[in-house]
């Protein structure tokens, strides 16, 4: 990683249009992991790649697009985390609460349906706050067919159901908004831009 890779690209980066810019369709360290191997074979490979038709400024490069890359992605990382508003993060902690208490009753309290129990486990494959709001979205679903099942005293299927919709709406309505932010937008922008520079001499 490298500020001096990212300020050494910053034309390269700014010369790309619009139009081609791409996100990473996968983790950025998972990627770059990737480059490096392809980094490592080039050095080793060179003259059948050239003489396969690769640009020698594409491989002369790689390193340096790759460190920008690995830069620009923990820029926009580190702001996108750390600058969140406060009330957001506390949203997003409620609904992961909420998920997990909810998956708990939905366990004990369908114990005795075997189709129910299979989605529920289905819905706890997922990590990360997209597929917590998924989730949420999922058990409410669920819950509403099985409240009729539900054995446990106490417990309001339908309400919880309920409150399960309204805190993924509320997070994702919160999400929305914060990435509006025009610093985190600049910098998923050159985020994007970092990884199309890498990605498109490989592809093509």
């Amino acid at each position: 990683m490298s500020q001096a890779d990212l300020k050494a690209l910053a034309a390269d980066l700014g010369a790309i249009a619009p139009p081609d810019v791409r996100p990473p369709g996968i983790p950025v360290g998972v990627y770059v992991h990737q480059g490096q191997l392809i980094l490592t074979a080039s050095v080793r490979d060179r003259a059948e790649l050239l003489a396969a038709g690769v640009k020698p400024v594409d491989l002369d490069t790689l390193e340096v697009r790759l460190g920008g890359l690995t830069t620009a992605d923990a820029e926009w990382q580190v702001y996108r985390f750390q600058g969140r508003p406060p009330a957001q993060v506390a949203l997003e902690q409620t609904a992961f609460m909420l998920r997990d208490d909810t998956v708990r009753s939905a366990q004990w309290g369908l114990r005795e349906q075997e189709a129910a129990q299979a989605s529920i486990a289905r819905i706890q494959e997922g990590d990360g706050l997209v597929d917590c709001l998924k989730d949420l979205e999922e058990l409410a679903a669920l819950l509403r067919k099985e409240a009729a099942h539900f054995d446990l005293p106490g417990f309001d299927a339908p309400a919880r159901a309920t409150e399960c919709e309204q805190t993924a709406a509320t997070v994702h309505k919160g999400s929305a908004e914060w990435k509006l932010d025009e610093t985190q937008a600049r910098l998923q922008d050159r985020r994007d831009r970092a990884f199309t520079l890498v990605d498109k001499p490989i592809t093509t």
